[in-house]
């Protein structure tokens, strides 16, 4: 009996690992295909690759991502180390306090709390954009980062820091070499659980972004309404990382051990244990250097070589590589959003989001104008074009003399 109920437990978990890992291996699959396909392979090609790495806002929500996740991450766990320390060490009616105020953003749907920051946001016209949507990151991690945290400060002996600075610490020699070595485990998985949070957030981030400013998930979603395999392709180098991370920390601590036995036989051939930190750190420091000169750099001789138009569109209506042959011929930076419907876009709009260009329907235009949300056009830029238009699309109800608007 305690057999069969091994087997159908093997069997129950290799069906649970085919069912989260088949569709990776699909898409990853399926990133190499030289259709738009989604269900024949027809051959092997990098094409998808080449239009990611062509796409400048694809690439650039990648940059955004791993930006605010990473200083999320070191600024939630930073606040929400302190937090916890303070709260273990409080009267007991404020830990209870804290403890219902720290619960509560991780009970709240992300609805919820999405619609409240935008509200917060926007009565005391803060302008969303990237700060915003780093605030927005740190408010939600901190909580799962003291969440990982107290539960090793109560395995604690609460005299800790005490008998420490008895023995001659001082508070800060008590907290740093004693209080924090201890609950290390649970800073590291705090740390990597708000990573993960922020990495993968999409509800928070739409509501409490601007200005064009799009992490990963905000631009899958905006893409998903047309087939783009390039999604396969930017889910695979993510994976890809990940994979790598995963298999750095399992490895670096075994080689690190190997070569420390190895000092201990043959001293000076083999760098010092306490010199890995600093060789690693130098590399990301390097690598991010490299990166940052890398996305910097920009075509100076194009003719509108940094500037950036900014369009909102329902769906998207141009081809794969138009955006980033506009870009590669005039030197502009386009930053493209998408709406389901015209309600979706007011709403952005009535609250001071910004675009060059809109893409409603003629309902919405007139109700635009009535509420003094669009800028006049001016004539005698685009009389040329204007002329070559048919006239049973000009000068329509919703907008006389076509003063902010021109068919599409």
């Amino acid at each position: 009996m305690q057999k069969d109920k091994r087997i159908f437990g093997k069997v129950i978990m290799t069906l649970a690992l085919i069912f989260f890992y088949l569709p990776i291996v699909f898409m990853i699959i399926f990133s190499f295909n030289d259709s738009k396909s989604l269900t024949a392979f027809t051959g092997f090609s990098l094409r998808w690759y080449e239009a990611m790495f062509k796409n400048h806002g694809m690439m650039e929500s990648l940059y955004v991502t791993i930006v605010i996740a990473l200083i999320a991450t070191a600024v939630s766990t930073i606040v929400g180390t302190i937090t916890a320390i303070g709260m273990a060490y409080s009267k007991k009616w404020v830990k209870r306090y804290i403890q219902q105020v720290n619960d509560l953003p991780m009970m709240n749907p992300e609805i919820v709390t999405a619609i409240g920051l935008m509200l917060l946001f926007i009565t005391f016209q803060i302008d969303r954009g990237f700060t915003t949507l780093l605030l927005a990151h740190i408010a939600f991690c901190i909580p799962y980062v003291m969440l990982s945290i107290m539960p090793k400060l109560r395995s604690l002996d609460p005299n800790l820091a005490d008998a420490a600075m008895d023995l001659g610490a001082s508070p800060w020699q008590a907290l740093t070499k004693v209080i924090v070595p201890q609950i290390m485990p649970g800073i590291v998985s705090g740390a990597l659980i708000a990573f993960t949070m922020s990495f993968d957030d999409f509800i928070i981030s739409y509501f409490s972004t601007g200005q064009g400013v799009k992490n990963l998930s905000i631009m899958v979603y905006t893409m998903s309404k047309r087939v783009n395999p390039s999604i396969n392709a930017i889910s695979t180098l993510v994976v890809l990382f990940i994979t790598i991370g995963l298999v750095l920390m399992n490895i670096l601590p075994f080689l690190r051990k190997k070569m420390v036995k190895k000092e201990e036989v043959n001293m000076g051939e083999l760098l010092p244990k306490k010199k890995w930190p600093k060789i690693v750190g130098a590399v990301a420091i390097v690598a991010l250097v490299i990166g940052l000169f890398g996305w910097g750099r920009q075509a100076g001789s194009k003719p509108y070589a940094g500037q950036t138009l900014h369009i909102y569109m329902p769906g998207e209506y141009v081809g794969e590589n138009f955006i980033s042959d506009f870009e590669e011929e005039t030197g502009a930076k386009v930053v493209m959003d998408t709406f389901d419907s015209n309600e979706q876009m007011y709403i952005k709009v009535a609250n001071k989001d910004r675009y060059d260009i809109l893409i409603p329907s003629d309902y919405m235009i007139q109700r635009l104008i009535q509420e003094d949300l669009l800028q006049p056009l001016d004539p005698s830029r685009i009389q040329d074009s204007m002329d070559l238009l048919d006239s049973s699309v000009l000068d329509l109800a919703y907008d006389p003399h076509n003063a902010f608007s021109v068919p599409y």
